[in-house]
C-alpha cells in the first residue's frame, strides 16, 4: 500500500499534476519518503533525460522541502536531515541562469515554459513487473501558443486513448488516420497498442497523424520519435499536412480525394477534441465525408468534450443534415489510467465518443 501510495507521487509529478493537488504520505516517516523521492524522481534516468520544466519543479521541490523540514514524531527520524541531494537540487532550480527552458521568469512572473510530459497508463498484457507504461511529449504549458491550440494534449485525447486500450479491436492490424492530431498523444498510444498486440514489424500498419499547423506537425514528429515512446521502434507513424478547407475548394479537392484514397487509405479514423470552433465545422464534415467515402473507413470515432452547447448543437445538425448517421458509443470513461488529476481538470461526464458513419 505505502509503495503504491509513494507511486502516486511519481506518476503526479511526472505528469506536472497541479501541486497543491498532490497529496504526500503522512503515515510515511521522512526518512521513506526523502529516500523514494531521491532514488524515484532525481536519480532515475527517465526524468533526467525527460524533466519536468524547471518552472514546475520549483514549485514541487519548494513544498518538499517544507514537508521534509516539519518535524516528524517517527521513531527512524530522530536523526533525520534533509539530503544535501535535494537541498542542492533545489537551489539549483532557484538559479534563473540554469533554467534550460529557455524562461527566466519564475514561477507566477511569466508564462508557463514547454515541458517534457510523461504520462503512465495501464495495458493488458504487461507483466506484474512491468506494471505501466510511458508516453512522453514535450507539451506547451499554454492554452494557446504560436496561434495554435494543438501544442498541448486536451483531455478528450486521454479518454479517447483509454478506449482504445480497453477496445484494442478498433484499431490492432488496421490503418488508423487521425484527424486533428495535435503532438500526438492519442496516436502514440494507438502505435504502442498495435506493438503490443503483436504486429508485423515487416510490414506494419499505418497510423497517419495530421494535422495542419507546420510548427504543430513537427512537435508530432519529434514527439513520436523519442526513443523512450513506443512509437519510435513502430515503424509506420507518419506524419502529414492535412487542410480540411480543401474539402471545400473546387480546385484544392481533387488532391484531398487523391490524398485520402491513394495515400492514407485508413481502415479507421480517429479524432480527439477537434471540434472547439464553429468555424471549423463544415470543413471538417467535409473532410470526415470524403474520408468515409473514397477510403476503406466504414466508421469514424470522434471525441469530443462539451464546452458550448451552441457550437455542440450546430456540429450534430450540420452533420446530419449532411447525411452522417451519428451514434453515441457507450463508455464509463470513468477510470482513465494517464491523469492522477484528471478530475480536477474536467467532468469527464462532458466528454463524449460519437461514431460517426456516412449514409
Amino acid at each position: 500500500m505505502a509503495d503504491d501510495v509513494l507511486f502516486e507521487v511519481v506518476r503526479q509529478y511526472a505528469c506536472l499534476s497541479p501541486v497543491n493537488a498532490i497529496s504526500l504520505p503522512k503515515d510515511i516517516s521522512n526518512t521513506v519518503l526523502q529516500d523514494f523521492l531521491v532514488k524515484e524522481l532525481l536519480e532515475d534516468q527517465h526524468l533526467k533525460v525527460y524533466p519536468p520544466s524547471q518552472q514546475y519543479q520549483r514549485t514541487f521541490w519548494k513544498k518538499i522541502v517544507a514537508h521534509l523540514e516539519r518535524t516528524s514524531i517517527m521513531p527512524e527520524d530522530e536523526e533525520f536531515e534533509i539530503s544535501s541531494v535535494i537541498y542542492d537540487h533545489y537551489l539549483g532550480l532557484l538559479n534563473p541562469n540554469n533554467d534550460s527552458s529557455g524562461s527566466s521568469s519564475f514561477v507566477g512572473q511569466g508564462p508557463p515554459s514547454k515541458s517534457f510530459v510523461t504520462y503512465f497508463w495501464k495495458a493488458p498484457g504487461l507483466t506484474s513487473s512491468e506494471r505501466f507504461l510511458k508516453t512522453t511529449l514535450l507539451e506547451s504549458r499554454n492554452m494557446i501558443e504560436s496561434g495554435t491550440t494543438g501544442l498541448r494534449t486536451w483531455t478528450a485525447s486521454f479518454v479517447l486513448a483509454q478506449y482504445l486500450i480497453d477496445h484494442p479491436d478498433v484499431i490492432v492490424r488496421k490503418n488508423v488516420l487521425e484527424l486533428g492530431a495535435g503532438i500526438g498523444f492519442t496516436g502514440i498510444v494507438a502505435s504502442a497498442i498495435q506493438v503490443l498486440a503483436g504486429q508485423d514489424s515487416s510490414n506494419p500498419n499505418k497510423i497517419w497523424l495530421t494535422d495542419v499547423e507546420d510548427t504543430v506537425l513537427a512537435t508530432c514528429r519529434d514527439n513520436v520519435d523519442l526513443p523512450c515512446n513506443t512509437s519510435s521502434t513502430h515503424g509506420g507513424v507518419k506524419t502529414q499536412q492535412l487542410d480540411w478547407y480543401a474539402a471545400l475548394d473546387e480546385n484544392r479537392r481533387p488532391e484531398m480525394v487523391s490524398l485520402l484514397h491513394r495515400t492514407l487509405d485508413p481502415d479507421v479514423i480517429i479524432g480527439a477534441d477537434i471540434v472547439f470552433d464553429p468555424s471549423l465545422i463544415g470543413s471538417l464534415l467535409a473532410t470526415l465525408e470524403i474520408a468515409l467515402r473514397s477510403t476503406r473507413a466504414t466508421f469514424a470515432l470522434i471525441a469530443l468534450t462539451r464546452r458550448n452547447p451552441e457550437t455542440m448543437a450546430k456540429f450534430m445538425s450540420s452533420a446530419i443534415e449532411r447525411g452522417f448517421t451519428v451514434d453515441a458509443v457507450e463508455y464509463q470513461n470513468q477510470h482513465i489510467s494517464f491523469l492522477p488529476h484528471l478530475a480536477l481538470d474536467t467532468n469527464l461526464k462532458d466528454v463524449k465518443i460519437l461514431r460517426f458513419v456516412s449514409s
